[in-house]
């Protein structure tokens, strides 16, 4: 390709006659082994096969593969598309299904080593596998846990199965980090732990064939017993005294409550009867003020929560409520009969011990004479 390009009234430029123009031409030279499309960098499993593609804008005589800048002999595992590679413009070639981590190598393609247009970095991964799998667990409810999934490599998809259905990720299913791709760390956190996540899970692998599928040993996730650490008990108070029915829980639960039988429920969270209790909570106790011969009874308590069951621990408690005169004439009664038997235990010694020593004393004064019988 010719450019010519003429410059007037340079001064700084003397020819004579011929002074006021310059004309220069630029030769460009045009190469016609320049490649069409790019080569694609690849990362793949051993075991399968690569197509390196490589096209040139034009018929080239003699098409080369170099891996670290040394000349690949094409032939065995290594095959042309197109024939040699000889008087051609697709230089392309296989390497075939027996590819092994010893493949892993920077690829070029070019006519020479002077002339590459691009180069690959091929990257070949072991047959997918797990570093880490999943353990089984046992959580309480509405706790969030995570079921660990490390793979040995960075392409393959990870997702997860339970009951040999795929789960959908979600408010509650999460992957630990980003959504299972490009990512050697495939674990899913679970928050809110309910009894449907109480079955058996498992981590999957897709490296983008079926073959390739690779399922991780089984977790089993077991969802603890809601239990009492306090658990209700029979009460007796005196009329007009306050009390308290103590109850509480090893996990938190969405709601309990406490009921008396023969008693409408909306009086229940009356000023009266403050519970100590609201929602999501472990404390379940409730506190009575005030109390009156009419809260004597049978009091309920039950849990709610429908992450487990709708009804999934209840018990049923005796509240007793007694007049204060009648408490007080047992403490006087008690108190009288106490002092009676201390009176008499004291006079039964005293006579006894008189008795012991009467006979003494008389005898000494007979001697001494001084009374005549």
């Amino acid at each position: 390709m010719l450019f010519c390009m003429l410059f007037r009234n340079m001064n700084f430029f003397h020819f004579g006659p011929f002074s006021s123009f310059l004309i220069v031409f630029v030769v460009v030279v045009e190469t016609s082994n320049a490649f069409e499309s790019k080569i694609i960098s690849v990362e793949i499993f051993e075991g399968q096969s690569i197509n390196l593609t490589c096209v040139a804008a034009q018929i080239v005589r003699k098409c080369n593969w170099y891996k670290y800048n040394s000349q690949l002999s094409i032939s065995g595992r290594y095959q042309f598309h197109n024939g040699f590679g000889v008087n051609t413009k697709d230089c392309s070639f296989t390497l075939s299904n027996s590819i092994s981590t010893y493949d892993n190598g920077v690829f070029k393609c070019g006519d020479s080593l002077d002339n590459i247009f691009e180069t690959i970095n091929l990257k070949v991964y072991p047959f997918a596998s797990f570093i880490k799998e999943p353990s089984s667990v046992d959580v309480n409810v509405g706790s969030n846990f995570t079921l660990d999934c490390i793979l040995n490599n960075t392409i393959s998809k990870c997702y997860w199965e339970s009951n040999s259905t795929e789960i959908s990720m979600g408010s509650r299913y999460q992957y630990f980090v980003g959504n299972g791709r490009d990512t050697s760390l495939c674990s899913i956190v679970i928050s809110n732990a309910r009894l449907t996540d109480a079955r058996t899970w498992r981590c999957a692998i897709n490296g983008n064939t079926k073959d390739l599928r690779v399922l991780s040993r089984e977790a089993n996730v077991t969802l603890k017993p809601v239990y009492f650490l306090i658990e209700p008990k029979d009460l007796t108070v005196v009329v007009g005294s306050n009390a308290t029915l103590e109850c509480l829980l090893n996990v938190p639960v969405q709601k309990c409550f406490w009921t008396k039988k023969d008693t409408p429920a909306q009086i229940i969270g009356h000023h009266k009867y403050q519970n100590r209790t609201g929602l999501n909570t472990s404390f379940c106790s409730i506190a009575l003020n005030d109390v009156q011969l009419i809260d004597s009874g049978t009091w309920r308590f039950e849990v709610n929560d429908d992450r487990i069951a709708d009804s999934i621990l209840s018990k049923n408690v005796t509240l007793c409520v007694e007049h204060e005169t009648f408490s007080v004439s047992l403490t006087v009664v008690f108190a009288s009969s106490f002092m009676a038997f201390a009176l008499g235990s004291i006079l039964t010694l005293v006579a006894g011990r008189l008795r012991n020593i009467m006979p003494k004393i008389v005898s000494k004064l007979l001697k001494q004479n001084k009374y005549v019988w």
